[in-house]
This record gives structure tokens, C-alpha cells and sequence, in this order.
């Protein structure tokens, strides 16, 4: 019996005894907590005498009697192969590689390395997960788009104060929850109302859990020649119950197999501790995501605002809140993009920080204190940590507390 030739491909292993005229493909590959290695084979010849295809099946790599059952099978189907020698080396060669993982590397602070980067600044960072999170309505698609478009282009002097990387990278968009008709008529009214050429952005309606369909998307990946991955949105996306961490740890550890960066859209959930709003389902979802924003929206006939909160940041500081404001014209089918100041518009106003409400407060004029807790409608069992904060703020200097007990911002600040 031959040596196989060994070819690493998207997500598993290509197998090739020339001899025997044989391949095997390995994919669909998953270690379970119980030390099964699970797969699929797709067993196929090049032998004239025979037809291409000669089967298809899952597959245990560690099971000796699925091994031995399968080359009684294949003997039948096939006789020009020693097929408990094929499954012998199949087994050995997945199941050390498997086990091997990625080589040790030694890490010096005298490395020529440079700062994390951003694929879209301030919001999705290079080559890592990053989620966007809301409830239903909040325009999330639009908001992913309009990245898509900043990313492809780059889109340099785009109006929401997003940095693209200058590179530029191409968008995979994977699509869980719309078509494509839909999405394709979005990126029309978004081009039209911004005045863009055209944007041809890489689709795929997506019907499978990401972790189940790997494979196929690592190969629209190369075919491609995407880079960033939008992922709408995160319930299908992961599949099974949201709310347990292994329906997370599976669709991280498949995310990150793919070695890209990532803007995930997702739902909301309400903590029943906090009543703060978070990513729907296992805590899980928001410890493996590198950076969050929080989509907050309010619409005024034909305009959304939009405010993104960024509410977790693994690679640096929080960024500032940004405002996005969408026009939406029927009778143009188009939908125009601009920044807007998100402490203009009381609906997202409310979502800022505490800081931020009272030096916006104090901003047209001092007030006391009583007056600042009615101003920033601050809850009876809240005080004391407003009170600590107006403590802490005057200690910076970034409060003034006037001889008439009235709080104030300092003169810079009011200029500013």
C-alpha cells in the first residue's frame, strides 16, 4: 500500500494514494468533550474502471469497529485498495493533527510588532470579533452596510466618523436573516443616497449554523478574496440554545478557525439584575467578543437616529458614543447617511454616561442640586452614586461647586 500524499484544505484534509488512484476528503472535523473525533469522508477514484464517486458518510476517527465496518464496506465497493491500511493511515494522520493544534511560539518584548489595528476604527478591530448589538428595528443591517461600503472602498470621507483601514478590505456579508433581493435593494438606496459608485460586495444567504458549514464558507472566503466577515446575525448564526455556553464556545471556536475579523450583529436581552440591556443569550457571547457597541435608534418620520454605545473594549479604551442619522426618500429610493450629535437628541441622550448628562446640564448654566436630579431624572436609589459622582468630578476639577451651593462646569469647560 502507497504513501498518501496529504493536502491541507478549508477546515480538513485531502488524501491522495496516486497508485490507487484514491482520494479521500476529511471535513466537517469535531473533537467532542467525551475524546470522539467526529467527521466526514467523501471517498471518490480516478480508476477509469470505476465511477468517481464511491461514498459518502460521518465518520468516528477513534471507534475501531466503525473503522473495521467501513473497510469490509469498501472492499466491496472497491477492490483496488488495502482499505484497512487507507483507514489506518486517515485515522493516525487526522487524529495527531487534530491533537497537535498550532506550534508554540516564544513571545520577547524586544519584538518588531506594531499596536492592534483597526479594520474600522473605532469599531471593528483587525482580525478579531466585534459585536453590534440592539433591538429589532434599530437599523443594524443599514449600520453593517454602510461599514461593508467604508470597508470595500475605502471609504475615507465617509460622514460617521468611521476610520477604514487604508488597505481596504473586501466584506464577506453572511446573511441568517434576510435575501439577498433585500439586502442587494438596501445597498442600492444606501449608494444612491450617499452619490457612490458602484459596491460590489460578496453575499451568501446562509441556512446552516456557521460551525456546521465551515467549510463552505472558508472556501467563499478564497473564491472571494474576502477578508471581513459580517455575521447577521448572531442567534442562527450559532444555532441550538443560545443560552447555554457550549452553543457560544462552538460558534467562537469556529469563528476563529477562519482567522479574519468579524462584525457580528445581535440581539438584546434584558438582565433581570442590572435591567441593562445585553447580548442575548450565554454570557459567553459577550466575554468572546473583543469589542461591543450597543445600538440605540429613535425615528422622526423619514429619519432614524442612531447612537452606537461602545459598552466593551479588550484591546484599549471605550470610544465616544457616535451618532449616525438616516434619511430615508421613497419616492428617490434612497437612504442618505450623516453623523449626528446624539446629546441633541433626548432619546439617545439618556443612553450617555452620567459624566457626560451632567456636563451637558451644566452646560447651559449652573444649577443645584436638587434641580440637576430632576434636570438628569435621577432615581431615589441611584443618589448615592450620583452624589459620589459630583464628588469625584469637583476633586478632578471638572466641577465647580459655587459659594450659593449652585454646581457649574469651569470656564474652559464652557467654552468649549
Amino acid at each position: 500500500m502507497s504513501k498518501p500524499a496529504v493536502l491541507v484544505v478549508p477546515a480538513g484534509f485531502l488524501f491522495h494514494w496516486e497508485e490507487e488512484h484514491l482520494n479521500i476528503k476529511v471535513s466537517h472535523l469535531h473533537p467532542h468533550h467525551d475524546g470522539r473525533v467526529t467527521g466526514e469522508l467523501l471517498i471518490t477514484t480516478t480508476n477509469p474502471g470505476y465511477a468517481p464517486h464511491l461514498h459518502q458518510a460521518d465518520f468516528n476517527f477513534k471507534s475501531t469497529i466503525t473503522r473495521e465496518k467501513l473497510a469490509k464496506y469498501m472492499t466491496q465497493r472497491y477492490s483496488e485498495a488495502n482499505w484497512d491500511s487507507v483507514l489506518e493511515q486517515v485515522c493516525v494522520y487526522v487524529l495527531a493533527n487534530i491533537r497537535q493544534g498550532e506550534p508554540a511560539r516564544i513571545l520577547t518584548s524586544d519584538d518588531e510588532v506594531t499596536k492592534p489595528q483597526y479594520l474600522l476604527y473605532p469599531i471593528a478591530p483587525l482580525g478579531l470579533p466585534s459585536v453590534l448589538y440592539g433591538e429589532a428595528g434599530s437599523a443594524k443591517s443599514y449600520i453593517a452596510l454602510l461599514f461593508a461600503i467604508c470597508s470595500c472602498l475605502p471609504w475615507e470621507d465617509n460622514p460617521l466618523g468611521i476610520i477604514p483601514h487604508p488597505k481596504g478590505h473586501l466584506p464577506l456579508y453572511l446573511d441568517w436573516e434576510m435575501s439577498e433581493q433585500t439586502l442587494a435593494w438596501r445597498l442600492k438606496q444606501l449608494a444612491n443616497g450617499c452619490s457612490l459608485p458602484c459596491i460590489p460586495i460578496p453575499y451568501r444567504f446562509c441556512s446552516s449554523p456557521l460551525a456546521d458549514d465551515i467549510e463552505r464558507i472558508q472556501e467563499v472566503m478564497l473564491e472571494t478574496k474576502a477578508e471581513f466577515l459580517i455575521i447577521d446575525s448572531l442567534g442562527a448564526a450559532a444555532g441550538g440554545d443560545l443560552n447555554t455556553p457550549e452553543t457560544a464556545l462552538r460558534f467562537f471556536a469556529a469563528l476563529r478557525q477562519l482567522k479574519t475579523t468579524a462584525l457580528i450583529l445581535a440581539h438584546t436581552s434584558k438582565d433581570p439584575n442590572t435591567k441593562s440591556k445585553s447580548i442575548f443569550g450565554s454570557v459567553f457571547f459577550w466575554n468572546y467578543a473583543r469589542s461591543i457597541d450597543e445600538v440605540k435608534a429613535t425615528q422622526d418620520g423619514d429619519t432614524v437616529d442612531i447612537g452606537l454605545f461602545h459598552r466593551k473594549s479588550n484591546i484599549g479604551r471605550l470610544h465616544k458614543p457616535l451618532g449616525l442619522r438616516l434619511n430615508f426618500d421613497d419616492a428617490a429610493n434612497t437612504v442618505s447617511a450623516q453623523s449626528c450629535d446624539i446629546r441633541s437628541i433626548p432619546e439617545l441622550a439618556e443612553h450617555l454616561s452620567l459624566v457626560t448628562r451632567l456636563r451637558e446640564a451644566l452646560r447651559q448654566g449652573a444649577l443645584l442640586h436638587k434641580e440637576l436630579i430632576t434636570e438628569l431624572n435621577i432615581e431615589k436609589e441611584r443618589l448615592p452614586s450620583f452624589n459620589a459622582t459630583l464628588s469625584r468630578e469637583k476633586k478632578k476639577g471638572h466641577l465647580l461647586q459655587l459659594p450659593d451651593n449652585r454646581w457649574a462646569l469651569p470656564q474652559k469647560d464652557e467654552d468649549a
